[in-house]
């Protein structure tokens, strides 16, 4: 995951490089000005390395309303760092004149306005299949919890239940074998 989000914002980076200011401004920004919606939880980790290279504009950390804080900075703005819970709205794209690079850190782009971006031609990137082993892992673990019933089980015995009622069932027996041909049947 690192490492590919450490590529896409060096993408940014070369691709933003001979982008002009198209809007008046009294004085040119030190670096490319990218706004930071969410904000993504891996911003943080990448937050201080790219500080110096990039401008990150952050919204959540102002009074002012979203739609605000966008006028203000809206000739600026040359990239759009989003999560998942953060819509990038047609009304948002069209409000930043400068935008070229919209990238999200989540593998679903169902949340930003592609056709707006289409047509105005922002390229848009995304985590891709960063994060498939990952839910593969959390998607056996949870079958594993379901077919011996540990999460059931611990809230008997945290609500005290137990002692009261010692025929809680028991389980299948998890084997790798009986795991191997659910699994196929599964996948």
């Amino acid at each position: 995951m690192q490492i590919r989000i450490h590529t896409y914002i060096h993408t940014i980076s070369y691709s933003l490089a001979d982008w002009r200011i198209a809007c008046p401004m009294t004085t040119p920004p030190l670096a490319t000005a990218i706004l930071v919606l969410g904000p993504p939880l891996v911003f943080k980790t990448y937050e201080t390395e790219f500080s110096e290279k990039f401008n990150f504009l952050k919204p959540w950390k102002t009074p002012l309303p979203l739609h605000q804080f966008i006028a203000t900075h809206s000739c600026n703005v040359r990239a759009i760092f989003c999560s998942a819970v953060s819509p990038v709205t047609a009304e948002i794209i069209q409000s930043l004149p400068e935008l070229r690079f919209v990238l999200a850190s989540s593998i679903g782009v169902n949340h930003i306005d592609l056709r707006e971006c289409k047509r105005r031609g922002i390229v848009v990137a995304n985590a891709g299949s960063t994060f498939s082993e990952d839910v593969a892992d959390m998607a056996v673990g949870l079958l594993i919890d379901v077919v011996k019933r540990i999460s059931a089980g611990n809230r008997l015995v945290k609500a005290r239940v137990w002692p009261r009622q010692r025929d809680y069932p028991l389980t299948y027996k998890v084997c790798y074998i009986y795991m191997k041909e659910l699994l196929q049947q599964i996948f």
